[in-house]
């Protein structure tokens, strides 16, 4: 250790009692590799710096290795693949990774993923699709903020495998590709069934209605499907959701603040509602299309329409309110970006594929549950039950639970967890290496 000990020597004998600190907590090979390097960053004693440094041109291996020198001796864990999984060996990855490796904890919060199911469609599916839950929505929340929306009363858990991958799990592909989008994106729902001689198959056509059937035509319908025929504001809002390269995008927008609680949501969805409506109304007015001839909310809801098909990508053939032409093309704009901006209650991961119940790694059920069934083939499957919550007060009291098990915990060893104080346990690298501040132990927290 003795370019560490130079190094901090370097910088006056008030940062020597950090040695002991420090030392155990870096290797011999990541000193003796990038010592000169940290001691020339560490001249202004700035977390600036150093993240210059991480973040300079071709600097990807001490990236790497700095993050691997925050992770001593973590049993079971390829942290390369980590890093890699982290987005680190992209320009984009190692941004964030320098912002990660300098910052104090708490810049960014800790998210938890969750879906939430009713009881009465998690049973059907234990009876129909053998325990499967086909192609289920995950909110990403910050419960230090808001706890998300109830779409049933049982909460699952997800398990790291949803979020870390190699595309395996069609949930969080880490090399550049996700189903993981910045807000609801209205994704396809459940089909109904039908049956038919004594079997079940999904409606509308003649494929049995089984988890990977129905997987599969949920996914022919598109990420971002339209729930129903009726356009509205929110469905063109979830058209502009940004897609998620890798963890490294989904913690940036939780740094960014884009989660907010859900009252600001719903004002800035009301005032996008009427903000919306009123352009499109104009926009209508304007270039003759309210006339007495056609219901005036029927055109607006047409236009909407059209409006939403073509953030979502899809190329209108008869574009009769020439939204391809330069005002229209202002409209759509307008739009996009004004959306863009709006606050988001949570982000949404959508699965591709039917998960197992095996597959999540916790569950959160009201107070007083007691459907025997769903209790049963939690315990067979292995989901603990991490908690309970009042039904009447949603929010804080699920919020309280969410808040609770994930305070203090590691973020290698507690899978539904997301986001930096679990990941580095605090504290930096310049602050480490200049001023002490955690013992080896809370470093290994």
């Amino acid at each position: 250790m003795g370019i560490l000990n130079k190094l901090l020597s370097n910088y006056g004998d008030d940062l020597a009692e950090a040695a002991g600190k420090t030392a155990a907590n870096y290797t011999d090979d990541f000193v003796s590799r990038w010592g000169n390097q940290i001691a020339e960053a560490g001249a202004n004693k700035s977390d600036d710096a150093m993240r210059a440094l991480l973040n300079k041109r071709g600097n990807k291996d001490m990236a790497r290795d700095a993050f691997m020198a925050m992770q001593p001796d973590i049993p079971g864990k390829d942290l390369y693949e980590m890093f890699r999984a982290y987005g680190g060996d992209k320009p984009a990855g190692r941004k964030m990774l320098s912002e990660l490796l300098t910052d104090e904890a708490g810049d960014i919060p800790s998210m938890v993923g969750y879906h939430s199911v009713g009881t009465d469609k998690l049973k059907m599916a234990l009876d129909d699709l053998g325990g499967d839950i086909v192609n289920p929505s995950l909110q990403i929340v910050d419960p230090a903020v808001n706890a998300g929306k109830s779409y049933g009363d049982v909460i699952l858990l997800g398990d790291k495998d949803m979020y870390f991958n190699k595309g395996d799990y069609g949930v969080l592909d880490t090399w550049g590709k996700s189903n993981a989008y910045s807000r609801d994106i209205y994704s396809p729902r459940m089909p109904k069934s039908v049956e038919k001689n004594g079997e079940k198959y999904i409606e509308g056509t003649r494929k049995p209605y089984t988890a990977q059937n129905i997987s599969d035509y949920m996914n022919k319908q598109g990420k971002k499907a339209v729930e129903s025929t009726w356009a509205t504001p929110a469905q063109a809002a979830a058209a502009t959701a940004e897609r998620a390269n890798n963890l490294s995008d989904i913690l940036e927008w939780a740094k960014g603040g884009k989660i907010k609680p859900q009252a600001e949501t719903s004002k800035a969805f009301e005032d996008f509602n009427d903000y919306v409506t009123n352009k499109i109304w104009d926009y209508a007015e304007k270039n003759g299309y309210l006339d007495d001839t056609y219901n005036r909310f029927m055109i607006t809801d047409d236009l909407l329409t059209d409006v939403q098909n073509i953030l979502n990508g899809k190329r209108i053939g008869d574009d009769f309110f020439n939204l391809y032409s330069d005002e229209g093309r202002q409209l759509l704009r307008d739009i996009s970006r004004t959306a863009s901006e709006l606050p988001t209650d949570y982000f949404e991961v959508k699965a591709t594929r039917p998960l197992g119940l095996n597959e999540f790694s916790g569950a959160i059920l009201p107070n007083d549950y007691a459907d025997e069934q769903v209790l049963k083939a939690l315990e067979e499957a292995g989901v603990p039950i991490m908690g309970n919550y009042d039904p009447s007060n949603y929010d804080e009291s699920l919020g309280q639970v969410l808040r609770d098990i994930t305070k203090g915990k590691n973020r290698f060893k507690t899978p539904y967890m997301l986001g930096a104080a679990g990941l580095l346990g605090g504290g930096s690298i310049l602050g480490a290496l200049l001023g002490g501040g955690n013992d080896n132990n809370q470093r290994r927290a």
